[in-house]
């Protein structure tokens, strides 16, 4: 091979990582928000959602108590990413803030799942980079 074909497939190798390594960061931190949001009647674990290039914008109708599903919609999502797009992963219900912060229902503490979910991040990311290293 020459020094140019070996560098474009070099290339093409390390983007294709990173393609990786993104899809894996996004469905991580999706799975760990899901599981650290609270159960009531599951409509707020089922309200996560993913968007590509755009903040989904509206609220659903949709109950997930076990999460399963809302973490296989994420992945989904988070699998037709490539590198250098930009991946949101986003709760729309009204009362979300009393759960990360005010504490809801009323009186019990917060759970702060998108906070948990920040505390994991550096493990996250740097797990996908071992994953998915070239």
């Amino acid at each position: 091979m020459s020094f140019e074909a070996d560098m474009k497939e070099f290339e093409r190798r390390v983007v294709s990582a990173m393609t990786a390594m993104f899809q894996s960061v996004v469905i991580e931190i999706g799975e760990t928000v899901v599981q650290f949001s609270p159960v009531l009647t599951g409509r707020f674990k089922g309200n996560w959602q993913f968007g590509k290039d755009s903040i989904p914008s509206q609220s659903l109708v949709a109950y997930d108590p076990s999460g399963t599903s809302t973490v296989a919609a994420i992945a989904s999502g988070a699998r037709t990413l490539t590198a250098g797009q930009v991946a949101y992963i986003v709760n729309n219900l009204t009362y979300g803030y009393e759960i990360e912060i005010a504490g809801w229902p009323s009186g019990k503490p917060p759970y702060i799942p998108v906070r948990r979910t920040f505390d994991e991040f550096e493990r996250i990311v740097n797990e996908a980079i071992r994953e998915n290293a070239v």
